[in-house]
């Protein structure tokens, strides 16, 4: 049996995702790799707490998205217990990483500014340096897992007769798609256009999640009188 409440609220979830991811690249922009250059972005950045607040919550909205993407599934598949535990993983180390751009960086930023120089600007550069390192290394993990659980997923669609097959083909590739062109860009690229390259790569998975989403809010419409599907 299908949960279709579950179903519909993993299909709101994929369409809130996709807008909030789409938003979040645009509003974000790429930190410049500098550290004076990058404090000096997160302190002129017009819209830094609003932007880091929903991409944190995006992170739970991508929880809820699985979680009804696996109730969709007429046939209990060993990968989705995998894909569904890896989700967490993902989504806690992402919302880490965002949860330091939001509660760290602005502080750096004004500490730095008000120091004026000398040893204790000196201090708070390479602090923030030695932290963006380890953030973006956060981000990139958590990317890494979060597209491992698209492929299993979207491969696992292509077995299941309530999607299209296309979806499940555009989710395959565009997860394989990213994973390669992150790794590209982190080891030949410098990083602001690695950025450019990281948010092209990742628009056909937003596309994938919108189209899933839209797909499971479909499935969930077609639901018994009780609420639940045969």
């Amino acid at each position: 049996m299908r949960d279709m409440t579950m179903i519909k609220i993993g299909g709101i979830s994929g369409i809130i995702l996709g807008v909030v991811q789409l938003a979040g690249i645009v509003l974000h922009g790429s930190i410049p790799p500098d550290p004076v250059e990058g404090l000096t972005f997160v302190r002129e950045h017009p819209a830094w707490v609003v932007t880091h607040i929903l991409l944190i919550l995006s992170y739970l909205v991508v929880v809820g998205f699985y979680v009804g993407f696996r109730a969709s599934f007429q046939r209990e598949e060993p990968l989705l217990e995998i894909g569904s535990n890896l989700t967490l993983v993902g989504a806690l180390l992402g919302a880490i990483h965002f949860s330091i751009h939001l509660a760290v960086y602005p502080f750096l930023a004004s500490s730095f500014a008000a120091a004026g120089g000398g040893v204790v600007a000196t201090g708070v550069e390479t602090f923030y340096g030695s932290l963006h390192h380890y953030a973006h290394l956060l981000n990139r993990c958590s990317l890494f897992l979060l597209m491992v659980v698209a492929f299993l997923f979207a491969f696992l669609m292509l077995r299941e007769s309530s999607y299209r097959r296309w979806i499940g083909y555009l989710g395959t590739i565009s997860a394989v798609v990213t994973v390669v062109a992150v790794l590209i860009a982190e080891i030949f690229l410098d990083r602001s256009t690695g950025d450019i390259v990281f948010a092209i790569a990742l628009l056909p998975t937003i596309v994938w999640i919108v189209a899933v989403g839209v797909s499971m809010i479909k499935i969930a419409r077609r639901q018994t009188p009780g609420g639940v599907a045969m």
